[in-house]
């Protein structure tokens, strides 16, 4: 039986992934049949969801719905973002698609290669909510709203999954997998990467639930495969990658579905993929996806083709050469102006205040090495089942997909590992592990602290 606050975590999830997604396809059918942005698009999603909300007589995730949604378009629009990418070609874009710029039928208008051929999700919920009289700032608030949502979809994973673990300690370990620096750095800026780490969640955390309730009826499992379908819809329109890690998840899904011999499951979790995908391709994101291939052959212009080199310069020096292991772990344990840093104790004060947004060294923050290194021994201290090691690996494994696994916004997996080992601590010989695991609290703690803060207050428009 689902108690109150998990029931009330997952239509809190249901409303923020429908308003998203909604806004989105809204979006794509304005651009497909010749029109533009204006303001009707945001108030229908809001109505949509909110009417959801009535029908579904979920009057405490309405409430909530409505407060978080508030709060962040306050901190959004308080939060003034002076990034690099976004001054260069996100605000752009947003500015195009809110003034009427449709990429469909007008692909070549704007004179930035990245506005012209990349997936924009981001940028086009932003562009909705700014053409429904929102301030620019505040349009931020999508990102606030999702990362809320995945945090309550999380806790209640963890409390469906784990009937043994308190509401207390499942906010613990939500807490300890959601306060990604790479993440929360990212959070009042228009840079989309912090995406790819919740909807990886996300995936990870419905595809558990399903499995959990496989036994009820096909009915009461349909929610779960829409929202599903709807993180699936978002990933495939926030960036190039983040498609690429989406369909790598569906696909370990399927098969851990057909492992466990669920034939029947592994179908439905196939559908879901296929339809969300094509409908994300064809129905949101038929530019920059179709046009791509139209116009060049390449449906991932200009990344595949090989014409642009975005990553030469973008590479820190002491980076080249290297290979991906080598690179990631020396990107960790370095400082912007010390190979090994860390190591060597040569560290500058200000160093201690790090990561930033678009961090190339350091990406999570100077404790992270020290947040593996406990994770993993209080993994085996607390003698961890074999799914919380192979879970812990399994987000290493990225860092062998990117010759750019050194830089954290792009592979931000490696994060989970801590919350991984606290959740199997508290589930395994509680006792034995506690010291370690107050310690690991503690360094998170910190890490996340200092993110949040260093890009948030920094921003405030006062």
């Amino acid at each position: 039986m689902i108690d109150r606050t998990t029931y009330t975590c997952l239509g809190f999830f249901m409303m923020v992934i429908l308003s998203m997604v909604s806004m989105l396809i809204a979006s794509g059918a304005t651009f497909l049949i010749g029109g533009s942005l204006s303001f009707w698009q945001a108030p229908l999603a809001f109505c949509i969801t909110i009417f959801w909300g009535i029908y579904k007589h979920q009057w405490e995730v309405l409430k909530w719905f409505v407060v978080v949604v508030v709060v962040a378009l306050l901190l959004g629009f308080v939060a003034y973002d002076y990034s690099y990418d976004s001054l260069t070609y996100h605000k752009p874009c947003i500015e195009l698609l809110a003034s009427g710029w449709n990429p469909v039928y007008d692909g070549t208008a704007p004179k930035i290669l990245w506005i012209r051929h990349y997936a924009r999700g981001q940028e086009m919920l932003a562009a909705v909510l700014i053409g429904a009289g929102i301030p620019f700032e505040a349009s931020k608030a999508v990102n606030l709203m999702f990362f809320c949502g995945v945090t309550a979809l999380l806790y209640a994973s963890l409390r469906i999954t784990f009937t043994a673990l308190t509401a207390k300690r499942a906010w613990i370990v939500t807490a300890a997998l959601m306060c990604n620096p790479a993440v929360l750095s990212q959070l009042f800026t228009f840079y989309n990467d912090q995406y790819l780490y919740s909807e990886a969640i996300s995936l990870c955390a419905l595809a558990t639930i399903i499995w959990n309730k496989r036994r009820e009826r096909i009915s009461g499992l349909i929610p779960f495969w829409l929202m599903a379908g709807g993180v699936t819809v978002l990933a495939v329109n926030t960036k190039f990658t983040h498609f690429f890690f989406a369909s790598i998840i569906w696909l370990v899904i399927i098969l851990l579905y057909l492992w466990k011999s669920d034939r029947k499951l592994a179908g439905h979790a196939f559908v879901t993929a296929f339809v969300s995908v094509l409908a994300g391709l064809l129905l949101v994101g038929f530019n920059p996806y179709i046009t791509n291939w139209i116009t060049t052959g390449d449906p991932l212009y200009p990344l595949l083709s090989g014409k642009v080199d975005i990553m030469t310069n973008n590479t820190p020096d002491m980076l080249k050469g290297l290979d991906r292991v080598t690179a990631f772990l020396k990107a960790q344990l370095s400082t912007p102006d010390t190979e090994w840093g860390v190591v060597l104790l040569k560290i500058s004060p200000r160093w201690l205040v790090w990561p930033s947004y678009d961090a190339r060294i350091l990406g999570f923050g100077i404790l992270f090495i020290p947040i593996i290194l406990v994770s993993l021994l209080l993994l085996w201290q607390s003698e961890a089942p074999k799914w919380a090691w192979i879970a812990s690996a399994m987000s290493l494994i990225p860092i062998l997909f990117f010759a750019q696994s050194w830089w954290a916004r792009y592979v931000p997996m490696p994060w989970a590992i801590g919350g991984l080992a606290i959740l199997a601590s508290y589930l395994h010989k509680t006792g034995k592990a506690k010291g370690l695991r107050i310690v690991l609290i503690a360094m998170i703690i910190i890490t996340a602290t200092i993110a949040f803060s260093a890009n948030f207050i920094s921003r405030l428009i006062l």
